[in-house]
């Protein structure tokens, strides 16, 4: 049986656009000899369409795509994919997330999602009905049965907890008897949750001793970004093929064959192999930290390329202060557009050292990006002369009123220059509230925003040993991280050492292990409720931030649902 995988950039919404690219690579992949192909979850609407999912006429407008697509290919080999179904009874949410097979212009539902996933960015009991169990079908004297990624994660033998109430969809599909397993997905990465899926589906195979193959989409929408990473297994639970990371790539496999290993497998002419290796030993994917940092400056580059493109702009726009987030952001934004499509902007106030403007002059000359440059004195100077007496001495005011004045100015250009505006605040601090609404906290998507500033120095450093040289001028790394919005200031006048901040906000949000629990070596009980006060009074902020480009599975935005008043 040999089967080709569709991992490809799915656009959400675009319902044409993704009938006719499944379209041409099943032709492609029926030239080359393929019995069947398979595309991810919702691959005839996109990932993540959300309440576009609430419309009648998108439903309908699918189930239109998906009759084209099976009269199309007719007389070609069979695609089995992931589509939304209107819910056939008038009881439930509107529709089902369906795995479909088209056939010899028939369109057929194989399985109906049963275990729908609320955590994280995911909302689908918004929209969708659970199915009653996953299914499967005959082709060529194979019996293939089908889930969807969330159905694998009720095994009560691979979870260190009990099984909900909805039932094991992979043992039930299975229980009829079945030569492999095929298994839809829509999984957004983060690098333990790719190590996840992929140990489930080796455990799985080796369980029931039988062949698995698992197909993801690639690309992002909305800052979510997709690692593609399409992956097989034998009946043994050894990886025998993986697909490209981050990239578009038909994978052709032959689960027929002992090794079920990947042949003629077809990706974008001109695309780069794969930043980062990945081992796999018998059940489980390992990432090194290398490899961990690779994925990550891979994530970032595509998803701020999808999220600037996607949203009809070519250029962006970044203050670039002479620190290391802008740096970092500058640096991504160059290898996601090119250098021709950014432009820097450096605004000094009064209180601008000379390193600044030094380092951020030799930053995007390295980066062979434009800057401009842009002082601030005389607009600071004239708001001052404006302004109530009481708001004249320096303080907090004055500081927020120079972020809110360079925030003017970078929309300003960026309404002239028709710019996508790039934040660059990092997770550390959209978490403790350091930053100014309306002021650096300005963009349309936050690059650096999943992403704390311990690791934003450990990809900074990263970046330039992956490019042979100091493309971040060392400087800018190793000097300590200040706002400059008032002499001799420095972070750590109002934070802890990011090293013990990051510390706690990881445990705290990341892990969900509850304040007295929290334990690190350099923080007391005081420091520790001092910074959960800072994240939990910061909720108002970073209700009205950007967007975050998605690293984790606590990512704030959809995947942080915490009031906004609250004690």
């Amino acid at each position: 049986m040999k089967i080709t995988l569709l991992q490809a950039f799915y656009k959400t919404g675009a319902i044409d656009y993704n009938t006719d690219k499944l379209l041409t690579l099943t032709r492609q992949a029926a030239r080359k000899g393929a019995d069947l192909c398979i595309a991810p979850e919702l691959a005839i609407c996109g990932p993540m369409p959300r309440d576009r999912l609430l419309g009648s006429d998108f439903l309908h407008a699918s189930r239109a795509a998906l009759a084209r697509l099976a009269a199309e290919l007719r007389d070609s080999i069979p695609l089995l994919l992931g589509s939304p179904m209107l819910n056939p009874v008038p009881v439930g949410r509107p529709a089902h997330n369906c795995a479909v097979l088209l056939n010899k212009g028939e369109v057929r539902i194989i399985s109906r999602k049963v275990l729908l996933s609320n955590s994280d960015v995911f909302d689908e009991y918004r929209y969708f009905e659970p199915g009653m169990s996953a299914g499967a079908f005959d082709l060529n004297g194979w019996r293939l049965a089908v889930v969807m990624a969330e159905d694998t994660s009720n095994d009560p033998s691979l979870f260190n907890r009990a099984p909900s109430s909805d039932g094991d969809p992979v043992a039930e599909c299975l229980s009829g008897g079945a030569d492999a397993l095929i298994c839809l997905g829509a999984v957004p990465f983060a690098a333990h949750r790719i190590v996840r899926q992929e140990n489930i589906l080796a455990a799985i195979a080796a369980r029931y001793r039988i062949p698995t193959v698992f197909v993801n989409h690639c690309g992002a929408v909305d800052g979510n970004v997709f690692p593609g990473m399409s992956s097989v297994f034998a009946h043994t639970g050894n990886m025998t093929a993986l697909g490209a990371f981050f990239e578009e790539e038909s994978l052709f496999i032959d689960i027929s064959a002992p090794d079920i290993s990947a042949s003629n497998s077809t990706a974008p002419t001109g695309s780069a192999p794969a930043a980062a290796s990945v081992s796999a030993a018998s059940s489980s994917l390992k990432i090194r930290e290398s490899d961990r940092l690779a994925l990550t400056w891979q994530a970032l580059v595509v998803g701020t390329r999808h999220f600037v493109r996607d949203n009809g702009f070519e250029q962006a726009l970044i203050g670039i202060s002479g620190g290391l987030d802008s740096a970092l952001t500058a640096a991504v934004a160059k290898a996601a557009l090119g250098a021709q499509n950014v432009r820097g902007v450096f605004m000094p106030s009064p209180y601008t050292s000379a390193q600044s403007r030094e380092d951020a002059v030799e930053l995007c000359a390295n980066l062979g990006i434009e800057l401009m440059c842009v002082p601030i004195d005389a607009l600071l100077a004239a708001f001052e002369a404006a302004l109530p007496a009481e708001l004249a001495p320096p303080g907090v005011p004055r500081e927020n009123i120079q972020a809110r004045i360079r925030a003017d100015i970078l929309m300003a250009l960026a309404n002239k220059h028709r710019a996508l505006l790039l934040n660059t605040s990092n997770k550390s601090e959209l978490a403790v509230g350091y930053g100014t609404l309306y002021g650096d906290m300005a963009g349309a998507v936050a690059v650096l925003g999943d992403l704390y500033k311990t690791g934003v120095f450990e990809l900074a450093a990263w970046y330039n040993r992956k490019q042979g040289k100091g493309l971040i001028p060392p400087r800018i790394i190793a000097r300590e991280p200040s706002a400059e919005l008032k002499e001799n200031q420095r972070d750590t006048d109002s934070l802890p050492p990011y090293a013990v901040l990051d510390q706690i906000l990881e445990a705290y949000i990341e892990n969900n292990i509850p304040e007295k629990n929290i334990v690190v070596p350099t923080a007391d009980t005081g420091l520790i409720a001092a910074v959960i006060g800072m994240l939990k009074a910061a909720e108002f902020k970073r209700a009205q931030a950007a967007p975050v480009i998605r690293l984790s599975v606590r990512g704030f935005g959809p995947g942080w649902r915490m009031p906004i008043s609250h004690c």
